[in-house]
């Protein structure tokens, strides 16, 4: 089991492991070795963080929380593999796709095991659509990987952004059935990504927000105070199904955003301000015990709840609703709100500072293009002048 001079390590259950260690060169990133089954040895693995962030400093700080994770692991027994069939078993797609999910799972950051179980959810939405969901993995085609992409755009609306991220993964995971000699040949074969641009940062117009602020809160309060937090808050949707009771402080007028629940993994505080915090009072909070999560239910009315719902939820409800009042164009959704907060809010003379920390982002100049791109900021120089 020695690997170099390197100290192996025992784990609770036993088994062998050597700890990460982070490697700050040119190329940044962890290496460790962890216990397979099948060759009854230490393998050393990689984790590369070097496109994920804007700056290196961004990418060593990711790098430490996943350090953190894996040697988590590690001393818990983690291992590379575990008992699994081979080609020819008749392992289903539907099987072999849950079984690579979890390997990689098992030594990803918590952001991308989030990502890998819907995924994986949506893969399996599809193979039971399909009604192939028995099929034998060494069945599963690239006309059926086609399909695949061709039915996410088509059928579920993704933009060609988030096709290609489907392909990513499933990339990713065909990659482990071939390591596992589950497969001989990947699928995906020399399938193309698409070409994908920035998608717009749309806007509410004020006939719009205002129809549909009326009709939310007449056919789904839910719906609206869901929207409340991306509007007044500037919280993305996903953050808002994560938070909990206890992160809402009426009496100092701020909720807690935790760096975990946050897309980009910035913690920080959201000011509540007058208009939100009476909506807040409003539903009562000090009812529900303080780890309910704020949004329990998909239905009308409100009600915190002790499991979390999924974003996707309210997503189709709130698409749903834009369908009904005739105004859904592909390009308003409900993220919108949060652009039309952050446009409403400087139009107010908010200063660009305090939208910069209720957004949470890293930096001013983050923050000015991104009020650039809603239209907010402009020249007066040139709006101003004549030539």
């Amino acid at each position: 089991m020695k690997k170099s001079n390197k100290k192996v390590y025992t784990a609770e259950n036993g088994l062998p492991f050597i700890p990460c260690r982070l490697s700050t060169g040119k190329k940044l990133f962890l290496e460790y070795y962890a216990y397979e089954h099948s060759s009854g040895e230490l393998k050393r693995k990689r984790i590369y963080v070097n496109h994920a962030y804007n700056s290196r400093k961004e990418n060593l700080n990711e790098l430490r929380r996943i350090q953190l994770e894996v040697d988590t692991l590690l001393k818990k027994g983690f291992a590379l593999d575990e008992p699994i069939q081979k080609v020819g078993t008749k392992l289903s797609i539907w099987e072999a796709l849950r079984q690579a999910t979890k390997i990689r799972m098992a030594s990803s950051g918590a952001r991308n095991k989030e990502h890998y179980q819907s995924y994986l959810r949506v893969f399996g939405e599809f193979l039971e659509l399909r009604q192939i969901k028995s099929l034998p993995v060494e069945k599963f085609s690239q006309g059926h990987c086609i399909d695949l992409f061709t039915w996410l755009m088509e059928e579920r609306g993704v933009a060609a952004i988030t096709r290609n991220n489907y392909q990513t993964y499933l990339n990713a995971l065909m990659t482990v059935l071939m390591d596992k000699e589950i497969i001989t040949k990947n699928p995906l074969g020399k399938i193309k990504k698409l070409r994908a641009t920035s998608g717009r940062h749309t806007t509410y117009r004020d006939e719009v927000k205002s129809t549909l602020e009326k009709y939310l809160k007449k056919n789904h309060h839910n719906l609206y105070v869901f929207t409340r937090f991306v509007y007044y808050g500037f919280l993305r949707p996903v953050e808002v199904c994560r938070l909990q009771v206890q992160d809402i402080d009426l009496k100092r007028g701020i909720i807690t955003v935790y760096g975990d629940n946050s897309k980009n993994k910035r913690g920080g505080i959201a000011v509540i301000n007058p208009a939100f915090k009476k909506i807040l009072t409003k539903l009562n909070l000090d009812q529900y015990p303080g780890n309910y999560y704020v949004f329990g239910t998909y239905k009308a009315d409100f009600q915190a709840g002790a499991k979390m719902k999924l974003r996707k939820g309210f997503t189709e409800y709130h698409t749903k609703f834009l369908k009904e009042l005739g105004i859904y164009d592909g390009h308003y959704t409900l993220y919108s709100w949060k652009h039309t907060g952050n446009k409403e809010a400087y139009d107010a003379g908010v200063d660009v500072y305090s939208i910069m920390k209720q957004n949470r982002h890293h930096s001013l100049e983050q923050t000015q293009t991104y009020l650039r791109g809603l239209g907010c900021i402009i020249s007066k120089d040139l709006k101003e002048t004549n030539w």
